[in-house]
This record gives structure tokens, C-alpha cells and sequence, in this order.
């Protein structure tokens, strides 16, 4: 189970800093978005909150791929450390 969990911890966090860096670096093709997507993206991008967005994408896989997330006790140990607990 051990094994398991660490798999799938790295795999999530794989996937978030690929995609959170897609946001900046634009390496992964994407067809533009049409009609209500289109002004949604268009008002993210107007209002330079996407930055904000891929940052929350890739704060926490960099806490997975390092392993300072996995435990309960550990994230309140953060929390307080950084003075919001």
C-alpha cells in the first residue's frame, strides 16, 4: 500500500507541474477556445489572474514530488509555520 500511495502521489504531482507550466511555457498545443469559453479565457487572461491559477497547480506538486505532504501531522506542522494555523 505503501508503494501505492508514493506511485500515485509522484504520478499526481507529474501532472500538475506538467500542466502548470503548460500555463507559462505553452508547450503543449491547445486549440483556441470558442464562444463562452472563449470570453472566460479572454477575461483570465485580461485580468493576469491565470498567473494565479497555474502558481496553485504548481506549488502543491512540488509538495508531492518532494514528500512534504503525505502526512496530516506534517501539514499542520507547515500550517503553523507559516502562521495560519
Amino acid at each position: 500500500m505503501k508503494i501505492t500511495s508514493t506511485i500515485a502521489r509522484y504520478l499526481l504531482g507529474l501532472i500538475f507541474v506538467t500542466f502548470g507550466l503548460n500555463g507559462f511555457l505553452h508547450f503543449i498545443p491547445m486549440p483556441p477556445p470558442t464562444g463562452v469559453a472563449a470570453q472566460f479565457f479572454g477575461a483570465l487572461f485580461v485580468s493576469r489572474f491565470y498567473v494565479v491559477i497555474f502558481l496553485l497547480q504548481i506549488m502543491p506538486a512540488v509538495l508531492l514530488l518532494a514528500s512534504l505532504g503525505k502526512t496530516a501531522r506534517h501539514q499542520r506542522h507547515l500550517l503553523r509555520r507559516v502562521g495560519l494555523g
